[in-house]
């Protein structure tokens, strides 16, 4: 965060780059009619003009549904497993991703005074 405050943004609405601060609500007001995914749109948006500010997680830690929906597309996740696991369209709560959702409750279940193994490992197997 301290690095995002500190940056001054290339953007596409003066020549000159601009702070986190200064640049989300006028980069909102002059898209708003066009986003729909809202904040996720703004920043790709800010990323589009300054591609060198962001860093590309690979798929195995930012493991989304459609890396397993229709088959196996992260081949990062097959060799190392799984680090991070994104909850997006809603799967920690309904049954399309059956793992996804005990992950989820394992987590959301776990007492964290108890033993890590027996409370969420054990159970998730």
């Amino acid at each position: 965060l301290t690095r995002i405050r500190s940056t001054l943004f290339k953007n596409s609405m003066i020549s000159t780059g601009l702070s986190w601060e200064d640049l989300l609500h006028p980069l909102y007001q002059k898209y708003k009619n066009h986003i729909t995914w809202g904040d996720q749109d703004l920043l790709n948006i800010i990323f589009h003009y300054n591609p060198e500010c962001l860093y590309t997680f690979p798929c195995q830690w930012n493991y989304r549904p459609d890396h397993c929906m229709y088959g196996s597309n992260c081949k990062g996740a097959e060799e190392e497993g799984v680090s991070v696991l994104h909850g997006n369209r809603g799967v920690y709560h309904d049954d399309k991703q059956p793992a996804f959702k005990a992950v989820y409750e394992a987590i959301h279940d776990y007492p964290f005074e108890d033993n890590l193994f027996q409370s969420m490992f054990y159970p998730l197997q």
